[in-house]
């Protein structure tokens, strides 16, 4: 006989404004809710969904990043320029904040210089810049830059408690 295993998926779906604590908050009471009933859960990292913006390229659902590996198009743009990739990267980012990545190569990243989240093409241009400190880009507050199309993006954490969720044997 195979051990009966149960799948679940529980997704959130909060306004960034909202900030990341409450998901924190509700994946510990999960977590210690299914443990008590001899289950485990494993949680993924949050993912960030823009919509409505005007440069549709950014448009989608964008991955959290290992804050020390460099965005490929932050990257192109340090070449252009003929500045040191790595010492840039870390001048600008606080290498504590994950950074988000749409599987077009599109970013958004938290630069510590100018205390902005920055919302990147493909190709490294920046598009949509906020001024804000949280851990988390904000769902509002954007602003397009010089050349970027409206409207201004929507943007939404979602965060996703991924279950493996598996029943234990009784002892």
């Amino acid at each position: 006989h195979k051990k009966p295993r149960l799948v679940a998926f529980i997704f959130f779906t909060i306004p960034l404004r909202a900030n990341s604590a409450l998901f924190v908050i509700l994946s510990v009471f999960f977590s210690q809710a299914l443990r008590c009933r001899g289950m485990s859960i494993h949680i993924r990292a949050p993912r960030i969904i823009v919509k409505g913006a005007g440069e549709s390229v950014v448009n989608g659902a964008y991955a959290a990043r290992d804050p020390l590996k460099v965005p490929e198009g932050f990257a192109v743009v340090c070449r252009r320029m003929m500045w040191n990739t790595e010492s840039t990267w870390k001048d600008l980012s606080d290498l504590k904040r994950p950074w988000f990545e749409h599987d077009n190569g599109s970013y958004i990243y938290w630069n510590r210089s100018d205390g902005r989240w920055w919302l990147d093409g493909p190709n490294g241009a920046g598009l949509y810049i906020v001024e804000n400190g949280n851990e988390s880009p904000p769902a509002e507050g954007w602003r397009a830059l010089r050349g970027a199309k409206s409207p201004l993006p929507i943007i939404e954490l979602v965060t996703a408690a991924l279950g493996d969720v598996e029943a234990k044997e009784a002892a």
